[in-house]
């Protein structure tokens, strides 16, 4: 358990500085976008495209996280029901229900599983991100009121994703045998290396305490899905297609992630309640230092 201690108090160093004010907003502008768009697809395509042995069972991973997805987007559409959540909120909720922080998802398989299960963790993000913005996309438009949002527009921007770019060339390189010079592929690594000490010091940045001392049931509903319910839905799935014990909780691990900071931006895209999303954010990585801890408990 030790071993995530380093994760969190990195995430809380982010949000000292922000507090702070030790460094200019603009700064961290700039360090998401350098982290989004250079470091983070260097970690994944070098985590990916490493020679190794070839994975057995991809389609099971494919199938896998969709049945998850469908799953929990099922669980999520249930509650909104049940709690007459408006549309409006949906957006946020939704969002905060199904997407995952690949930069504290990706520290803690690096802590708990190593190289191995940095290769395991790549392969299933490969598939996990798009098809999650595919049903974000999907979802917030039915929810918008906005008619000017084009859903294709975004769906285009989402075939550009930086991170999907890297997993496919990853997968294109280790099971077509392709190799990079040395010095490319240690370049890379070294770029890579610098994605999540940035990345997790930008989560904490995200953060805003402000607002979180009366929590709205909903709140408390979807948050308790995410980091409780959804983890057992992607644990019941890996277990019923037969994943094998590093690769079983290293799937769980992912789906037990707080949602992504990047949220806010799609709901505000969208029209959505940005407030409510910056509430869910928050809460969520904060109460997930709690579940994380206990899930690597469990592992070990």
């Amino acid at each position: 358990m030790l071993a995530i201690l380093p994760i969190f108090l990195l995430i809380l160093t982010g949000y000292a500085l922000a507090r702070a004010k030790f460094l200019e907003a603009a700064f961290w502008v700039g360090a998401d976008r350098l982290t989004y768009y250079v470091l983070f697809p260097a970690l994944l395509f070098v985590g990916i495209s490493k020679p190794g042995e070839s994975l057995e069972g991809l389609g099971l991973i494919v199938l896998a996280v969709g049945a998850t997805l469908f799953l929990g987007s099922g669980g999520l559409w249930l509650l909104k029901r049940a709690l007459k959540v408006e549309d409006r909120d949906y957006m946020a909720y939704y969002q905060g229900g199904i997407r995952f922080n690949t930069f504290i998802g990706i520290s803690m398989v690096m802590a708990l599983f190593g190289d191995e299960g940095m290769f395991y963790a790549s392969i299933i993000i490969s598939f996990m991100v798009p098809l999650i913005n595919t049903l974000c996309v999907v979802v917030l438009t039915l929810c918008s009121s906005q008619k000017e949002v084009r859903g294709m527009k975004i769906l285009k921007d989402i075939a550009k994703n930086p991170l999907i770019i890297a997993c496919l060339l990853g997968l294109l390189f280790r099971y077509g045998e392709l190799a990079l010079p040395d010095f490319l592929l240690s370049f890379l690594t070294i770029l890579g290396r610098s994605a999540l000490p940035l990345g997790l010091l930008s989560v904490g940045t995200a953060l805003s305490i402000k607002g979180l001392l009366a929590p709205t049931t909903p709140l408390v509903a979807f948050g308790g899905f995410k980091l409780l319910i959804l983890p057992c839905v992607a644990y019941g799935v890996g277990v019923g297609l037969g994943f094998e014990a590093t690769l079983l909780w290293i799937f769980v691990l992912l789906f037990a992630l707080p949602t992504a900071s990047s949220s806010y931006i799609l709901v505000r895209q969208f029209g959505g309640d940005t407030g409510l999303m910056s509430k869910i954010i928050t809460a969520e990585t904060i109460l997930s230092t709690v579940s994380l801890t206990l899930l690597a408990y469990l592992w070990a």
